[in-house]
């Protein structure tokens, strides 16, 4: 993969995501975010979610592209593959958000004026919460169990976090974040 001149990276792991994919808000993404870039990465896809990046990457090749993995590795897996290919495009941010933008692109540039303020800050972490009018769809035992995670990672790294399983992350590359990738991610399941 070539180097890119972006200084922010955003990795968006796919599986089957041909049905919810809008392709046109991440193509004004790009226009409308100078210093962003998008590297998609398939995760073995059964469905017509390749093809579909691809033509969404010949719009903009200098600006978005695609990472075909050869069979489904989770999207654990799929993030890492899509982080390390980020850093080696030569990022100074790199990060992932979620194919069906239950986080909103827009979001990128207050994330990323978060890290250029704080040059302490490794990391911003997207969060969702229930407020008036809005539709958060999840079942009840996915959001008890989200809260039970949520609460147990707070407590381990001494840090409030509400939502861990938002899909709207950004991250400052560092020599800690590349060990970090070095190895793959595994699951006991």
């Amino acid at each position: 993969m070539e180097k890119w001149d972006s200084r922010a990276v955003i990795v968006v792991p796919c599986y089957d995501e041909a049905l919810r994919l809008d392709p046109e808000a991440f193509l004004a993404a790009c226009r409308a975010q100078p210093g962003l870039s998008l590297l998609f990465v398939d995760d073995g896809s059964q469905d017509a979610t390749l093809p579909i990046l691809r033509r969404l990457a010949a719009c903009t090749p200098q600006r978005i592209d695609v990472l075909p993995l050869p069979a489904n590795g989770g999207k654990a897996e799929a993030v890492r593959a899509g982080l390390l290919a980020a850093l080696g495009r030569g990022a100074d941010y790199v990060g992932w958000w979620d194919a069906d933008l239950s986080t909103p692109l827009d979001e990128i540039p207050r994330f990323l004026d978060v890290l250029e303020r704080n040059p302490g800050c490794e990391l911003v972490i997207g969060s969702r919460i229930r407020i008036l009018g809005s539709a958060i769809e999840r079942s009840v035992l996915r959001h008890l169990a989200g809260r039970a995670f949520a609460a147990a990672a707070s407590h381990a790294l001494r840090v409030a976090i509400y939502d861990t399983q938002c899909g709207a992350k950004l991250l400052r590359r560092t020599p800690q974040l590349e060990t970090l990738l070095a190895e793959p991610f595994t699951s006991g399941v």
